[in-house]
């Protein structure tokens, strides 16, 4: 049965990474079940955060928060700081979702401590970003590029770029708002093409933000100005993105 819980989870995962969130919510529902069966309480927090995941993304916030706060609540009481930590940047988007950046804040800065105390470089990445995002949303700018900064820089020593577009978009949002146009368009552009060529799509709950930031650009410059930019960016290297993201 452990087993089966597991490769329900996997589906879940699997499910997610393809941003299929009813086939996912399904799968980790079921994996939750049955690990709640099996008595075995990281399975369970496992499967909450990954569910509260695709709750997040099909609008259900507040079921999204509850799930994460109870995989957090497990994973503290088991010692297992690497997934704790995980699971609380997990936790940061949800209550930065239902509108609190305060407390995500809070959230959010608890996680890339614990995931940084513990050297867990991967998982840092991901809690930089989502600092930075609640940064934003404080309108924080400069703190908001100081967390993608760290980000992008961590990921130049970590080799993995499944992270980059993200910490690209959210960085060219904050140079957005310090009136730096042209090289947020040029950032864009060059995580969209890294989008396509992983085939690595935004998250349901991500297209908002990204959507009103594409239009906030559009009015800044002419459309053959903007055209020129994003195809300038998107014809760059990863290596060429990063670089102009830490100039």
């Amino acid at each position: 049965t452990r087993e089966i819980a597991g490769a329900y989870w996997n589906l879940a995962e699997v499910a997610l990474t393809q941003r299929n969130y009813e086939s996912a919510r399904v799968s980790a529902e079921e994996s939750l079940a049955l690990y709640r069966e099996l008595e075995d309480k990281h399975g369970v927090a496992t499967a909450l955060r990954t569910l509260s995941i695709a709750s997040h993304n099909q609008g259900n916030i507040q079921q999204a928060q509850m799930a994460a706060e109870q995989g957090v609540t497990l994973f503290r009481q088991l010692g297992d700081r690497a997934c704790m930590g995980l699971t609380i940047s997990v936790l940061a988007r949800h209550v930065l979702g239902q509108g609190d950046a305060e407390r995500a804040s809070e959230v959010a800065q608890e996680a890339v401590k614990v995931l940084h105390d513990i050297g867990d470089t991967t998982s840092e990445i991901g809690a930089l970003d989502v600092a930075g995002r609640v940064a934003l949303a404080q309108g924080n700018i400069p703190k908001a590029q100081e967390y993608f900064h760290d980000g992008i820089s961590h990921l130049k020593d970590a080799k993995g770029v499944s992270q980059l577009p993200s910490l690209l978009e959210g960085l060219a949002n904050a140079l957005a708002r310090s009136m730096q146009t042209q090289n947020a368009i040029l950032l864009l552009g060059a995580a969209e093409a890294l989008r396509e060529r992983i085939h690595l799509a935004r998250m349901q709950f991500e297209t908002a933000e990204y959507d009103a930031l594409m239009s906030t650009l559009r009015e800044e410059v002419d459309d053959e100005t903007f055209q020129a930019l994003w195809k300038n960016g998107r014809a760059m290297t990863t290596e060429q993105a990063i670089e102009l993201a830490l100039n």
